[in-house]
């Protein structure tokens, strides 16, 4: 829905209305703002005669006496004491919003941020993980972050110690675009080592929050963000993440979500892989198992999302190759290679069988899997789509 400018400051006033009375919880007032939204209108009279059942029956449940036009003064107040701050906002509804974090079910009201525009932010790939990973996790996030810049992605992640930091740090360190999710206001920077790094990013990125600026840390914010790190990506890449991580929160809403999830393997016996393991075991993400195999992912995601249609990594020269997402004109090696996949095979046997290399056999099996044709367990072994033998 197009809206006027002179209704999009007054739905934003009363966004931030909203966000600024106690005693409504976020789902209610998720609800009242659609409401509202959905009306279309900016004329306050008669609020409640356009409101659903539920949405009152909440309200009355909240006890609190809801007065539009004291909201609507108080919210805009709030936001025109903006303007004299490096703080901007985005409204849900308008243009500007993040397209993607506008279609999850629990979209903020207002997404505040310091540096560009996150709608600006080209091709997000959130980058999530433990905030004390080994070195291994420590470099493989470094380096993730770098290779998502040099192919032109930006990453998303939230700015804590460990595997988010240092995707952000390798991200910049390449030249690229990157967005921090924070549990805090945009203004309040947690943890405070990170203040270097947040101005960095502010340069180079963008900070963003759901939260009203000036809110301080509190834990049951850092879930609430999760969303957002998830609801800005097309995929979200686990690198290392113990059972209890928080990162798999974010990677079990980016699949509710609908967003790709790749996750890195691990020595069973070390802690920071648990998590990792456990959801590729469980089929929730993908096995990837360097920079290369994500970027090759990433790439097929983006096309598919923005024009029907996927990309390999390229061939010997670099240059990118577009495949159908019908699975239609297929290329020579997928040709050769399908007509030799049996049930169960693994990659060392379909490289043996074929006489092609792990990196060719790897990209026709992305191919195939992303137009449905085969699946991948989490064990790595192949098993045949029920749409029959390659049809």
């Amino acid at each position: 829905m197009e809206i006027s400018e002179g209704f999009s400051e007054f739905i934003s006033a009363f966004g931030a209305g909203l966000l600024l009375t106690e005693g409504l919880g976020a789902r209610l007032k998720l609800e009242l703002y659609s409401a509202l939204l959905n009306r279309g209108s900016s004329e306050p009279d008669d609020f409640d005669a356009f409101l659903a059942p539920s949405v009152l029956a909440g309200l009355k449940r909240s006890k609190v006496n809801l007065n539009v036009e004291d909201l609507l003064l108080k919210g805009s107040e709030y936001l025109s004491a903006l303007k004299n701050t490096d703080i901007s906002y985005l409204t849900l509804g308008t243009h500007e919003y993040p397209h993607l974090l506008a279609e999850i079910p629990d979209p903020p009201l207002l997404l505040f941020y310091r540096g560009l525009m996150p709608s600006r932010c080209n091709d997000c790939v959130a980058v999530v993980g433990t905030r004390a990973p080994n070195p291994a996790g420590e470099g493989m996030a470094w380096k993730l972050g770098a290779a998502l810049a040099d192919a032109g992605a930006s990453v998303v992640s939230g700015m804590a110690r460990g595997v988010d930091s240092l995707a952000h740090h390798g991200c910049l360190e390449r030249g690229g675009t990157t967005v921090a999710v924070l549990g805090t206001g945009v203004d309040v920077i947690y943890p405070a080592e990170n203040i270097s790094l947040s101005k960095k990013i502010i340069e180079n990125g963008t900070i963003v929050s759901e939260f009203l600026p000036g809110t301080t840390a509190r834990p049951s914010h850092f879930p609430r963000r999760n969303r957002i790190i998830s609801g800005l990506s097309y995929a979200v890449v686990i690198v290392q993440a113990s059972i209890r991580s928080g990162s798999l929160i974010t990677g079990r809403l980016g699949l509710e979500q609908g967003r790709e999830i790749l996750a890195f393997p691990g020595d069973v016996c070390v802690e920071q892989y648990q998590g990792n393991n456990h959801v590729i075991r469980n089929g929730e993400a993908r096995l990837v198992r360097s920079p290369a195999d994500v970027i090759e992912d990433v790439n097929m995601i983006f096309s598919l999302q923005k024009t029907g249609r996927h990309l390999d990594t390229g061939d010997s020269c670099g240059n990118n190759r577009v495949i159908p997402a019908d699975g239609s004109n297929p290329s020579s090696k997928a040709d050769h290679l399908t007509g030799l996949i049996r049930d169960g095979d693994t990659i060392d046997v379909l490289v043996r069988r074929s006489n092609l290399n792990v990196s060719e056999v790897l990209t026709v099996l992305s191919e195939l899997e992303m137009i449905g044709r085969i699946k991948r367990r989490g064990d790595g072994a192949i098993f045949i789509s029920g749409l029959g033998r390659f049809e």
